[in-house]
């Protein structure tokens, strides 16, 4: 799992604020195959509650137009992202290479890169400090798209946190598959607390992200919602909770 790309998924919660900007695009040589990033345009700007979608193309002289694990998207920091020809995620901070690679049946392959920097949001002190373990309890499941419903569950988790940076751990009664998306990453600011994960877990490329977002009316009670997706190319699953959670310790 990139334990660093919470910070750019997690505060949709949190509400908090950073952008990023694009910088001049590349690709390698290769006369075979042709591949390019369509979007994100150069210098482009976006607010962090924003989703960022990636758009490339390729082609190749003798399969014709290169689609779905063909196309292979990575960043330098979060590592692989995502496959097809469009991808919507969200990316931790620092500067990002973000790699479209193209692969055609003679392995022969082409790739496009375009830079990425993405900022830290600036924070505010944290109410409560939320080290321990917790008891949570989800209700009203919902779900979209074609894939199983949910169903509300209850559980522990561990929770550490260094002035606003936090890390939530599943230990018991939720479900990860595989077992590192039971870790989330996340920020604190004021009685504000947001967690979220995002990777590829399927050997097709599907990317899974989640997303906790959290108010404390006291140092022992947080309350708030859950949110998951599942996408892979045109195929979209999302998942809802409502979440509350108890110190336990």
């Amino acid at each position: 799992m990139k334990t660093l790309k919470l910070f750019a998924v997690m505060l949709i919660s949190a509400g908090l604020l950073f952008f990023f900007s694009c910088d001049k695009k590349s690709s390698d040589e290769n006369s075979g195959i042709t591949v390019t990033i369509s979007s994100p345009d150069n210098g482009s700007t976006y607010n962090m509650l924003d989703k960022i979608t990636f758009v490339g193309n390729a082609s190749d002289e003798q399969d014709g137009t290169l689609t779905g694990n063909t196309l292979t998207w990575s960043s330098n920091i979060d590592g692989e992202l995502g496959t097809g020809t469009e991808i919507s995620i969200y990316l931790s901070p620092g500067t990002h290479t973000v790699t479209l690679l193209a692969t055609d049946s003679d392995a022969n392959e082409k790739s496009a890169k375009i830079n990425v920097t993405v900022n830290l949001p600036v924070l505010g002190a944290c109410t409560y400090d939320l080290n321990g373990t917790w008891n949570f309890t989800t209700s009203n499941a919902t779900h979209t798209g074609i894939c199983p419903a949910g169903t509300n569950s209850s559980g522990t988790c561990e929770i550490s946190q260094t002035a606003n940076l936090l890390t939530l751990v599943f230990t018991s009664g939720w479900v990860c598959d595989p077992v590192s998306m039971c870790t989330y990453e996340g920020f604190c600011s004021g009685n504000t607390y947001g967690f979220a994960n995002s990777d590829v877990v399927d050997d097709e490329g599907g990317v899974a992200t989640n997303t906790i977002s959290l108010t404390a009316s006291s140092e022992n009670t947080l309350s708030g919602v859950s949110a998951s997706t599942y996408v892979l190319e045109d195929f979209v699953c999302a998942w809802g909770y409502d979440v509350v959670f108890t110190r336990a310790d």
